[in-house]
């Protein structure tokens, strides 16, 4: 009888999930790092800044970024607003030009064939405020120009029938 149960309550809960349109408990609930955190570039997926020594680029596993999904940021690190990331810059500007802020963000660096990285395509790394703002940072731009604004991102994120948006990147993070 018990296994009748539990094979009864595993059915409901996945009809549930079926008639909802989840495929997945992931898919609008918590994702760990484990989950969306690739690891496997030239930088463990956390690439660092030229310009500020707290800010880095976290890769995605997925390439598409799931609006309604909570994603866990990295232990230690938090997620960046545009508001934060900029401020560096125009420090790191001020103080020593832009002229030596020529790397991509990752575009053919780290193992990435341009946006591809393990068979996945990918451009915009996304702040925490992307979603009021629209600004990304672009992974095939320079460092000089991460605050890119990018109109397919706009329609992508602001479209509320889409539940996803591709060629995500991963996040901008902050050390804490």
């Amino acid at each position: 009888m018990k296994m009748n149960n539990k094979f009864l309550t595993t059915t409901v809960i996945a009809g549930i999930l079926a008639v909802s349109g989840c495929t997945s408990l992931t898919e609008t609930g918590p994702v760990s790092v484990a989950d969306w955190h690739n690891t496997n570039d030239d930088y463990a997926g956390l690439k660092p800044s030229t310009f500020a020594d707290d800010l880095f680029l976290a890769v995605s596993k997925s390439g598409v970024y799931n609006k309604a999904s909570t994603y866990e940021m990295l232990p230690g690190y938090h997620w960046a607003t545009f508001a934060e990331l900029e401020a560096r810059l125009t420090d790191w500007k001020k103080e020593n030009g832009s002229s030596d802020l020529g790397e991509y963000n990752y575009y053919d660096l780290g193992g990435w064939e341009k946006y591809q990285f393990d068979g996945v395509q990918r451009r915009d790394f996304i702040f925490a405020d992307t979603a009021k703002n629209n600004r990304v940072v672009y992974a095939g731009i320079s460092e000089s120009k991460v605050t890119v604004h990018k109109s397919s991102w706009d329609e992508n994120y602001s479209n509320a029938e889409k539940s996803s948006v591709k060629n995500w990147a991963g996040f901008v993070l902050i050390k804490d």
